[in-house]
Formats: C-alpha cells, structure tokens, sequence
C-alpha cells in the first residue's frame, strides 16, 4: 500500500503543482501578498465552509516546496519524544474562475521522533489516554502521505462546495518492542452559503470522519520481552489485556456540522461548529483471533469565533476577533471475565474525563502601501485543562495564562524581489497547577506521570521567527527560501529549539 503511495504522491506533486498559473497581471509582491493575505489568517475558521473558499483569493496560484527540519528538546513529555529529524515534499493550488474554485494539496512526510518512552502509536492527539505504552525508549519512524481537494460552484446565487482529505501513515521502531502502526484517516465536507439581507451571506456546513489506526508490535527476543500496558489514562491499564495481546485496533469515526454568517465584503464573520465522535479500542488474546473491544471514548468539541474588521483608511485596518472552544473526552472500560478460555462481558464503567477550555482575543493593526505591509497581532489566551480518574480519584489541573504578539512584515525590494518577515513572541503563564496520582505498581510508570506533570506546569518564554525570500526567475515564476527559528526557554533554564530550512517555487 504505501510503496504505490508514494508514486500516487509523486504524480500529484506534478500534476498539482504544475496546472496553475498565476495572474499575468499581479507583479511579484502583489502575488506573494495574495498568497499570505493577512486578513485570510485571521478569519480561519470562516473557511471551515468550503463554500467560503470560492472567495478564498481572486487570483489563481501554485506552490512547490521542499523543506527539512530538526528539532532538539531538552524539556519534553515523554510520548512526544525528545526532538526530530523531519524531511517533507509538498505542493498545494488554487485555481479561481469567475463562478467557482478548484483547489488541491499533496505531500510526503518523513520524520525520525527520538527518544519516544511509554507510547507505541502515532496521532498522539486522537488517542494518547488509550495507547500501547512501554518504558523502553526508542526512535519512531514515520511516513505520511496525504492528499486534499475541493470545488466550489456559484448556482445564480447559491454557493455549493465539496471538500475531501485522505491522510495515511506508517509508523515503526526497530528495537523490542517493535511496533508497526498503519492509519487511515479520511474528511468528507459540503458546505453552501447564500446571500441575505442585501449585504450579509450565510452558510451551513457539515462533513464526516473516518479513522482506523492498527497497530501490531513484535519482539525480535522471545526471551527478554518488556512489559506492554493497554493504557486506560492518567497511569491506568487493562490488567487483564496488558501483556497477553500485542495488537491492537483504534477507530473513530467523527460527524461534524456548523454555521457562518457575516457580510459580503468579510470585514464581520461569526463562525460556530461542533464535532463529535465515538473513539473505540481493540484488542485481541492468545484465546483467539476475535479482538474485544476494552476502551471507549466519546469526545465533543464546540467552537464559537466572532471577527470585525474597521478600515480607517487605504492604509490603515483594525481588526478584533474573540474565539472559544472546548472539549470533552469521556472515556469508558471494558471489563471481562474468563471461565473456561471463554472471555464474556462483565460490565463497562466510565473512568475517565478529560476537559480543555479556551478563551482567545487579538487585536488586528495593519499598516498597507503599494509595496510593503505591516500587520501587528497582539493577543491573550486563557486556558484551562482537568483531566481526572474516578475509580481511584487520581487528577491532574492546569490553568494558563498565554500573552504574545505577532508580526507580518513584507517588503517588495525592487521589482524583481521580495522579503518576508514573520514573528511570534509570547509567553506561557502557569495560573494553577494541581495533581493527585495513584501510586501504582510499575515504578516507571509512576515516574512517567510526575515528569510529565511538571512539564505541563512549567512556564516559558517563546519566540518564532521566519524570513522567507522571494526572487523572480521567470514572468510567471517564483523562487523562495525560508530558514525559519523556534526558540523556547523554560523557567528552569532548559531549551527547546526547532530549525526548518524551506526551499521552493511559486507562480
């Protein structure tokens, strides 16, 4: 499967890439400015409608780029792994006709994470409560492969769109234990908007999730096996599964639906959603093949985001926007009796919560002329996070306090030239931090939660940068570089850095 992958990849690379031109009107800076219209990334949420996107740019536009990474971390969580080494090939189109748009994406990941402990699976983010744990370190492999696209058609005045998304990964080590891990993930989307009340449009929008992750771990010693933990959250495990299976199977399957109304110009847009799903674990015995399902998660996050734009002039443009959202997973056990090598259902508990919620302001400040432009984004975050057991009320609670600020700076040099500056400094205040855990029977298990508590109560300072430079090499051509710096500086001192070098070409 994914040895064709790869020259599916590399076809849509090409074939992408290569099918669009941009405007023969625009000169070099107005291009670039298109591509990284600052009004665009801070509307966001608005184009969660893919009908939104037949207004995504007036211009037609194409890249293809190449880019590596390295990252070194020297205060991490332990599943998350301590630094990467990431090789990445990518291209993505938009392409604008007078009544619709058609736009498409794809790439190819290949990344090293190091020093991986007490995770066997990759997309953390999805099912990191209910992973394969061991203690064992090691480095995790992955390739990744993913392919978007859309269409959006104007019907006299009905707007109607389709959007698609297939992401597949493998992801392995190759020391005991041996985990092999193949996903699939695919987005289904429609949306529609229509227009009401003379200057205003509203829109509905909706779409389907599918997930599967399989994940089989091998041991090359039959002789010194580490232990392996079916993982129920906050340092809990199957007792019964754990160590007598090593495969195991994840599906999600995830709905979603929303609402976006706001004018026709998009100087005000209200954007509201809400996605939910059922997350479902398997896994199988040494008593056959049949896998039982042990975990159960149902997870719903909402969002509501509020966004008013005020020219002052030609040049001058102030912008606030306020967005929440929040989530919950409750998670729910399995448990079985065994007589006779015959496993039954005994009864299913829920034992686990998790809950995030979070508050964002920013205030736009931009500053436009025919060939530079200046956007300065101040910006406050607060956020709160619990996550609790309540078989042995073990518990861990974070509230933070983020403050930062970013910048866009881009210059039309001469004709021929342009320069991007981008920048993110902020900081991350710890407001409360609070734990209880269990003490459980595995020692490293125990050491694993309190490394990681204090890594989620540590505060930091935090700068991202970026200059990206342009250079015309053809009248429908464009080549560009990034080099492109992560810095964060924890309260004791510690490091974590991140440098990605970018290389590629735009028309």
């Amino acid at each position: 499967m994914f040895k064709n992958l790869k020259y599916i990849t590399l076809l849509l690379l090409l074939c992408i890439g290569f099918q669009t031109k941009a405007q023969d009107t625009l000169s070099l800076y107005q291009n670039i400015e298109n591509q990284n219209h600052v009004f665009r990334s801070f509307n966001k949420e608005y184009y969660y409608n893919p009908a939104n996107m037949l207004d995504y740019s007036n211009h037609s536009f194409s890249t293809i780029q190449l880019n590596y990474q390295t990252q070194k971390k020297n205060t991490y969580l332990l599943p998350e792994g301590s630094g990467l080494n990431q090789f990445k090939l990518e291209t993505a189109s938009y392409k604008k006709k007078q009544n619709n748009a058609l736009w498409g994406s794809a790439s190819y990941t290949q990344s090293k994470v190091k020093n991986v402990q007490w995770n066997n699976n990759v997309d953390l983010d999805r099912i990191a409560s209910i992973a394969i744990a061991d203690s064992v370190g090691g480095t995790l492999n992955k390739q990744t492969y993913n392919f978007t696209g859309g269409f959006a058609q104007q019907l006299n005045q009905l707007t109607l769109a389709l959007a698609l998304d297939y992401t597949a990964t493998l992801g392995y080590k190759t020391q005991d234990p041996r985990p092999k891990n193949t996903t699939s993930d695919l987005n289904l989307q429609i949306g529609a908007h229509y227009p009401v009340l003379t200057n205003y449009k509203v829109g509905v929008f909706a779409g389907l999730n599918k997930y599967i992750q399989a994940t089989e771990i091998a041991f090359s010693s039959e002789i010194q096996k580490t232990p392996l933990y079916q993982m129920n959250g906050l340092g809990s495990y199957n007792f019964f599964f754990s160590n007598k299976t090593t495969n195991a199977y994840f599906k999600d399957f995830v709905y979603h639906y929303g609402l976006t109304f706001g004018t026709l110009n998009n100087t005000f847009n209200i954007s509201v959603g809400s996605y939910k799903g059922r997350l479902v674990k398997d896994a199988a015995t040494d008593l056959g093949k049949s896998s039982y399902e042990i975990n159960r998660i149902q997870h719903q996050t909402n969002f509501i985001s509020a966004l008013k734009l005020f020219s002052l002039n030609q040049q001058f443009t102030v912008g606030v926007k306020a967005q929440y959202n929040n989530t919950t997973r409750k998670g729910f056990e399995t448990l079985y009796t065994n007589n006779s090598n015959v496993l039954s259902k005994l009864l299913e508990s829920e034992n686990y919560a998790y809950k995030t919620n979070q508050l964002k302001v920013q205030l736009l400040l931009q500053y436009q002329t025919n060939n530079s432009t200046l956007a300065v984004t101040p910006y406050f975050t607060q956020q709160k996070n619990t996550e609790d057991r309540f078989d042995n009320n073990s518990y861990q609670h974070h509230n933070y306090n983020y403050i930062g600020t970013t910048v866009f700076y881009l210059q039309q040099l001469n004709a021929n030239n342009v320069i991007n500056v981008q920048l993110n400094a902020y900081q991350r205040k710890v407001t409360k931090a609070s734990n209880y855990f269990s003490t459980y029977t595995s020692t490293g298990i125990n050491n694993w939660l309190m490394h990681d508590y204090d890594v989620k109560s540590s505060q930091y300072n935090a700068l991202t940068s970026a200059v990206t430079y342009h250079t015309k090499i053809h009248p429908k051509r464009a080549l560009y570089a990034i080099f492109a710096v992560d810095y964060i500086k924890f309260h004791n001192k510690s490091t974590n850095t991140q440098t990605t070098l970018t290389v590629g070409v735009t028309f």
